[in-house]
């Protein structure tokens, strides 16, 4: 008996590692990660959602948070690592659509000065420095040791310190003015 136990529990030990949340999910037709490192510590995937846009599907959002939120305002203001990852799966998008876009998202949820952010948001716009591409993957993460990166694909394009743009950055995407409340109550489940 001990014997016959011995010869199945390397396979049911490799069933159990398939299962295990270190490897990646499909999720809309995208493999997404169960957990990513932020500075240092694993942060758990959180939530996912498909941004839309004049009824097509944009990208699939992937977001990492270390703990379950209470509330969207919780979420802004918090301080620990945390990471959004877009994965441009569905479609291209011409740069000055891109940029426009994002400008008007962004007015929308903060008003014309970005919520007293133009800098950083200077800053964001920068690294959006080209079309996007199918298979495009642009990852925006926080930690509040050097504030916000972007990366896009693979590349640091923009490092944003301090909390005031994460907090600015946050509320245009989970705030109470989110030009999207349907993203927001997808990716943040309230």
């Amino acid at each position: 008996m001990v014997n016959f136990i011995l010869r199945v529990s390397p396979a049911l030990l490799g069933a159990l590692l398939l299962l295990s949340p270190l490897h990646a999910s499909i999720i809309e037709g995208v493999d997404v990660a169960d957990s990513v490192l932020v500075d240092g510590k694993q942060i758990p995937l959180y939530r996912t959602a498909v941004r839309k846009a004049m009824g097509f599907k944009i990208y699939l959002s992937a977001f990492y948070l270390d703990q379950k939120p209470m509330s969207a305002q919780a979420v802004i203001d918090s301080e620990n690592p945390s990471l959004l990852r877009m994965h441009y799966a569905y479609m291209s998008i011409p740069y000055k659509l891109l940029v426009e876009g994002i400008k008007d998202y962004f007015q929308k949820a903060l008003g014309k000065d970005f919520g007293g952010q133009e800098t950083g948001f200077s800053q964001y716009m920068a690294a959006y420095n080209r079309p996007l591409v199918k298979g495009d993957v642009v990852e925006v993460s926080f930690a509040k040791s050097r504030g916000i990166s972007f990366v896009l694909s693979g590349k640091t394009n923009a490092v944003i310190p301090g909390l005031g743009f994460k907090k600015a950055l946050h509320t245009a995407w989970f705030g109470d003015k989110s030009p999207d409340p349907s993203f927001r109550q997808d990716l943040l489940g309230f």
